[in-house]
């Protein structure tokens, strides 16, 4: 058997092609938004050959899965057919494809001859390259008849033709392989010596790789031994599709610094090697950029096309550059974008993204797969934004990157522009991380929100939940088709030696809406009985749109005791509506208003709503609430939202003046009727022997509902609250509190939670001073506050006032004031307590009052045998003063003190006269004047 394989130098890529019937686009309507999810457990997985890599490379054209390392059953890289898995209409996608076109091996030795000169460089190759054809072969051909024809055509196609004629065959068998040999020779191009090979046998064959190496490279290169140009170029390695061609990264081009191509119409538009010189100096041209590794377009938003292409080993830490081709093959830098970390592979991945659809680019992403941080390689990837200017170019943005943890991951490894998954209009992002999870692999999709890439990633899908010992899973990716044909585009993600398709799930919005009836809280209509009360029933109607789904309906979630209550039969939670795409369901629930006196603010209402199925069909767009809260107000009984009452106080005591108090019979005769000096009306008198007083009280609403009306009721420290109470009938409540009992201030609630207007209060309560408090902005405030201000005889305020006058014309200072007030009973009943005092005209001067201690509660005592209180039966209370006068100048000392109200209630008396001595002191005078003072309480 002759065996010849016929091997192009210019390696072809080998390709598996799946092709999936397209089914009919499911029809959109205004209010599904047929966004886009991935659904993690429902997928489907192809899977090729570890070997031959396959899905390094995805793309939904039909799926092309690449697998460019495919072996033959004898070891050796085939170049075959395209393979090619045709569906007929309505064949299921979840169903194998009968139809496959077979490979056929071609083994005849002339024929194989002439497949390769006529058929494999056809493509690949540039006109004018070299081109290099090998033939090992062990015997003789079956079809010598084409031999010459294959030859001329070999000459005519400029083909260099190496023949290596491998003798073990007739070695072995003692056959004179003359004949073989010069068949081999007639194939081998001239002259012989440099393009003929005879080996011993097989094994001899690793003998002359080496020369025929050398051999070839020749061509490649020039004889001189400079620099490869582009024979080594590997155009083609990355590739993308422009207005006017395809774009082709050749990365071996110029001694691996590579360049970029451009393919034509017209013919390959190929730039010099001097147009790369100002990015890519000849001192780094040892460092291998490999310019061309990934290429890219962007549009501006003047509608002009720029090129992007990616050098990942420039100076170690990578370079991606922005220029224009023109098709003559001018060449020209706008802009270079530098890496940041060496190793990085800083542009081994280009995306430029139009997140708005409006045509025109709006950011650029550069992957950095081998960003290594923290003591992984993690990956970032780098985000760039295209401005607006005439002159556009690129603004750094940002980057993205995975949560930190202690693994591998290469994020950035395959990136993909996918359609909106949220219904937001823009498009998303999806990013491979091919090494995480020990070298499963996960993608990550990052949402655009607001025309921005959104820093944090939506869904992380990961190889370990398929269960399937997928490697390197993300390592590729594309998403572009509906291949179940639900009407959403669906995912293709690349692994080792598997493809992966996740479907896409529909994402829907609930609109939840709720209606009251009545719209507002009527707290004056009671119209139910629950609970053997009468309340207010209200109801709630609660309307979805879209889908299967639950719902919950809560009252004041955030309140311990809720304010409403759904009547029994609507309490199971959740409840389940059943919807149609399109239209709205509707739900009527009774509750009712719990009896509360706090009206001011409304009630909370609150709709969760969530879909039944978890697992199948839609789910609920992340970003789209799906609780919906609203608030019940209740009505005020006014015609306006803000009520005007106008509330009117009127008040008076029934103490009596000096008039009223002289002109009876029983007090005429009083010292205070003999010596009256202030207006007889002005003045009040509070009788011995009296305990109580009392205010006379009326409140009116002359205008409408006055809501949590409150009557603050503050009184002098002499006076002590007793009760409050309501004359004639009258069905307005009221309600007084404080938390100390002995307190002097008192708020009383009116009526709770309001006051009707035109209603009115009269009561009787033992107060001093009146103030009127209402939510409502009150028409007339002026009439709101009744003060009431009593000049007494007996009054708790003490008065001692004493003048000192200096008749000289010298400044005297140090004069010393002593005051005794003989007020501390002998059981410790302290009867007044000075408060303060005030010096007028005397500067420099002040006074110390001590503190007496005293019993903290007041004793029963009886005092009725004495008439003064003195140094005899009592103790002092003493003042110290240090004074100063000026000259022809008189002070003014004043102390004001206080009766201590529960003192005089505990003991008993007739009239008591207070002793009070004052010694005034001068240090140098060497002068003393004593002088003694005897006070009645209310006559001094």
């Amino acid at each position: 058997v002759h065996r010849l394989i016929s091997t192009p130098v210019s390696t072809v890529s080998l390709q598996v092609l799946f092709v999936y019937c397209l089914m009919s686009i499911f029809s959109c309507v205004l209010d599904l938004q047929l966004c886009f999810n991935f659904d993690t457990k429902n997928y489907k997985i192809f899977h090729g050959s570890i070997e031959a890599q396959f899905g390094y490379t995805v793309q939904q054209h039909e799926l092309l899965t690449g697998h460019p390392l495919c072996k033959s059953a004898n070891n050796a890289t085939e170049c075959i057919k395209k393979q090619t898995l045709e569906c007929l209409s309505g064949v299921s996608v979840a169903e194998r494809c009968p139809h496959l076109n077979r490979i056929e091996l071609l083994y005849s030795s002339q024929q194989g001859n002439y497949f390769a000169v006529t058929a494999a460089f056809q493509r690949g190759g540039r006109p004018g390259a070299q081109k290099v054809m090998i033939v090992i072969t062990d015997g003789e051909s079956h079809d010598s008849h084409q031999l010459m024809e294959v030859v001329n055509q070999s000459k005519k196609e400029n083909i260099t033709m190496y023949a290596i004629a491998v003798l073990g065959y007739y070695n072995r068998r003692g056959i004179n392989p003359e004949a073989f040999l010069k068949e081999i020779k007639f194939i081998a191009s001239d002259p012989d010596e440099e393009h003929f090979f005879k080996v011993t046998d097989e094994s001899a064959l690793k003998d002359i790789v080496d020369a025929l190496g050398e051999r070839i490279f020749s061509l490649e290169g020039n004889s001189q031994g400079k620099g490869f140009g582009l024979q080594m170029a590997q155009a083609g390695f990355s590739s993308h599709v422009v207005n006017d061609g395809v774009l082709l990264g050749a990365v071996g081009a110029y001694d691996w610094n590579g360049a970029v191509l451009k393919e034509t119409k017209r013919g390959k538009v190929v730039s010099p090697k001097s147009s790369y010189k100002d990015e890519f100096p000849e001192a780094l041209k040892n460092h291998a950029a490999y310019l061309g590794y990934s290429v890219d377009a962007v549009t501006s938003s003047r509608g002009s096309q720029l090129y992007i292409a990616g050098a990942p080993r420039f100076n170690h830490t990578g370079k991606v550059i922005i220029f224009t081709l023109k098709n003559n093959g001018n060449l020209t830098i706008l802009q270079a974008l530098l890496g940041q970390q060496i190793g990085s592979y800083f542009g081994s991945g280009l995306l430029s993204m139009d997140i708005d659809g409006n045509g025109y680019t709006d950011f650029l992403l550069v992957a950095a797969p081998m960003y290594y941080n923290q003591g992984w390689e993690r990956g970032r990837v780098y985000i760039y934004a295209l401005s607006s200017e005439v002159q556009a170019f690129f603004t750094f943005h940002g980057v993205l990157e995975v949560p930190h943890h202690s693994q591998n991951s290469r994020l950035g490894s395959a990136l993909a522009q996918i359609a909106d998954m949220n219904g937001d209009g823009y498009k998303e992002l999806v990013v491979g991380a091919p090494l995480e999870d020990h070298h499963q692999g996960a993608i990550y999709i990052f949402h655009s929100q607001n025309k921005m890439i959104g820093p944090y990633y939506k869904q992380r899908i990961s190889a370990a939940g398929f269960s399937a010992g997928l490697l390197y899973f993300g390592q590729s990716l594309h998403g572009v088709l509906d291949v179940n044909g639900d009407g959403l585009v669906d995912l293709a993600v690349g692994a080792l030696g598997a493809a992966v398709i996740i479907w896409s799930r529909g994402v829907v919005r609930i609109e939840a809406k709720m209606t009251f009836e009545p719209e507002k809280i009527n707290i004056f209509n009671k119209n139910c009985q629950r609970g053997g009360k009468e309340v207010t029933c209200m109801s709630v109607v609660v309307c979805l749109r879209l889908d299967t789904v639950w719902y919950s309906l809560v009252f004041d979630e955030r309140r311990f005791s809720p304010w409403a209550v759904l009547d029994e039969s609507f309490r199971q939670q959740p409840r389940t509506l059943l919807l149609h795409t399109g239209n709205q369901e509707c739900e009527r629930l009774v509750f009712s208003v719990q009896d509360i006196t706090d009206y001011r603010w409304p009630i909370v209402v609150a709709v969760e709503a969530g879909l039944q199925s978890q697992v199948k069909g839609p789910v609920l767009d992340p970003d789209w609430p799906t609780t919906l809260r609203t608030e019940l107000p209740f009505w005020n009984g006014c015609e306006e939202d803000t009520c005007t009452p106008d509330l009117v106080l009127h008040s008076h005591t029934d103490l009596l003046n000096v008039l009223q108090f002289c002109s009876t019979r029983k007090h005429a005769t009083s010292s205070l009727c003999s010596h009256r000096k202030e207006p007889e009306e002005k003045m009040f008198v509070v009788e011995t022997g009296r305990r109580k007083m009392i205010v006379f009280a009326e409140l009116q609403n002359q205008g409408e509902n006055a809501f949590r009306t409150s009557l603050d009721i503050s009184t002098t420290p002499n006076l002590l609250f007793s009760s409050l109470l309501v004359k004639d009938q009258s069905d307005i409540q009221i309600e007084c509190s404080t938390e100390n009992r002995m307190a002097s201030q008192r708020s009383c609630n009116i009526s709770a939670p309001f006051m009707r207007s035109l209603s009115q209060l009269i009561s009787n309560v033992l107060k001093c001073f009146h103030v009127l408090i209402s939510e409502g902005e009150d028409g007339y405030p002026d009439d709101n506050t009744n003060n009431i201000i009593l000049p007494l005889k007996y009054q708790a305020d003490l008065l001692f006032t004493r003048w000192v006058q200096n008749l000289g014309i010298f400044f005297v200072k140090d004069i010393i004031l002593e005051a005794d007030i003989w007020a501390v009973t002998k059981e410790g009943n302290q009867l007044v307590d000075i408060t303060d005092y005030s010096i007028e005209e005397g500067t420099n001067s002040s006074c110390m009052i001590p503190l007496i201690k005293t019993t903290s509660l007041s004793k029963p005592e009886d005092l009725t045998h004495l008439s003064q209180l003195n140094s005899s039966n009592s103790v002092s209370i003493p003042l110290h003063c240090m004074l100063s006068l000026s000259p022809s100048k008189a002070l003014k000392l004043t102390f004001r003190g206080r009766l201590q109200l529960p003192t005089l209630q505990a003991v008993s008396y007739h009239v008591c006269f207070t002793l009070i001595k004052l010694k005034l002191v001068h240090c140098l005078l060497r002068q003393n004047k004593l002088m003694e003072i005897s006070c009645q309480p209310g006559s001094c």
